[in-house]
């Protein structure tokens, strides 16, 4: 579905020493009260499996300045945490140079055709700049340049 666009960033959890991380596109708040969000995992992403074992995560969204980190992380080789700049939040990894951050405890866990859905209760969440997020529709990233925001 190419015109159905959302912020692309880093999903990151911890369990013990380990860390697990992957670029996710589909990430998007389900309720005010309490706050509530929810991410999109395929079903044999090894970090479902840290998630779930961990019960929490964080979700660091990236800027065009740290496209670099989203093509790493949306890779499924190598080591995406070589290098990688990060801050232990709510003990989950936040990436340095998101644009927003937050932290969530789970609360449930949706099986929704190849992908699960991952419902989680914020704990803490922060926008850190202003600079608008990487989007991803019409099938790739797209890159706003200048954002003009009108009332809704």
């Amino acid at each position: 579905m190419k015109k159905i666009y959302s912020s692309v960033g880093v999903l990151a959890t911890k369990y013990e020493d380990e860390l697990y991380g992957m670029a996710v596109a589909w990430v998007f708040q389900v309720s005010f009260a309490p706050l509530l969000v929810a991410v999109g995992v395929g079903k044999n992403r090894r970090t479902l499996e840290g998630i779930r074992k961990a019960g929490r995560f964080a979700v660091s969204l990236m800027s065009e300045d740290n496209l670099d980190v989203v093509l790493r992380f949306g890779s499924k080789s190598g080591n995406k945490w070589s290098g990688t700049q990060y801050v232990l939040i709510d003990d989950v990894p936040v990436i340095d140079g998101a644009i927003e951050y937050f932290t969530a405890e789970v609360v449930n866990m949706v099986e929704t055709g190849d992908h699960v859905l991952v419902i989680g209760k914020v704990k803490t969440e922060r926008t850190v700049d202003d600079k608008p997020p990487i989007l991803y529709g019409e099938d790739g990233l797209i890159f706003i340049k200048d954002m003009e925001i009108k009332e809704f």
